[in-house]
């Protein structure tokens, strides 16, 4: 199985509308994850009635509407996010792992390169380590079917940002 890319974002997923487009004319899936692991006033704000219903103790809850479902089951300890990346986005080229901007840094996502959208030139900068890349939609895709999309080589001379 390949590896599923995971990056950091702080935009809403409208950001990243050209690369989910691009993604998909050329077959590939990308995933959203909206990490808040320490949150959970958030979760039952958000789940409601299925949040009440994991509480009871049932397997799984689940709402479906007109534009999609939504899961959520118990769990019995701290959200690991290699886990959930397993367990929920499978055939996914990428993640995209939304994080709240300002919020204190979680050790699972600061390490993880971060995705943004670039306005010169359009496109998107993704930081990474000491790195630094200001990508095309298609030129991000490119990369993200690599196993290290992020390492530095000729391809990326005078694009890294050093």
């Amino acid at each position: 199985m390949r590896r599923i890319h995971r990056l950091r974002v702080t935009e809403g997923s409208q950001a990243f509308a050209v690369l989910a487009a691009e993604l998909t004319r050329r077959g590939e899936r990308l995933g959203w994850l909206d990490w808040r692991p320490h949150s959970p006033a958030w979760a039952a704000a958000s789940a409601g009635p299925l949040r009440d219903a994991v509480v009871l103790g049932v397997l799984r809850a689940v709402r479906v509407g007109e534009d999609g479902a939504v899961a959520m089951k118990p769990r019995t300890g701290p959200a690991v996010l290699a886990d959930v990346i397993r367990e929920y986005f499978r055939g996914c080229l990428a993640v995209l792992v939304h994080v709240e901007e300002g919020v204190p840094g979680d050790p699972e996502t600061s390490t993880l390169p971060t995705l943004q959208t670039a306005t010169s030139p359009p496109g998107y900068e993704v930081a990474f380590g000491t790195g630094r890349m200001n990508l095309s939609a298609v030129e991000l895709c490119d990369r993200l079917r690599r196993p290290r999309p992020f390492a530095i080589d000729a391809a990326t001379s005078g694009r890294d940002g050093s």
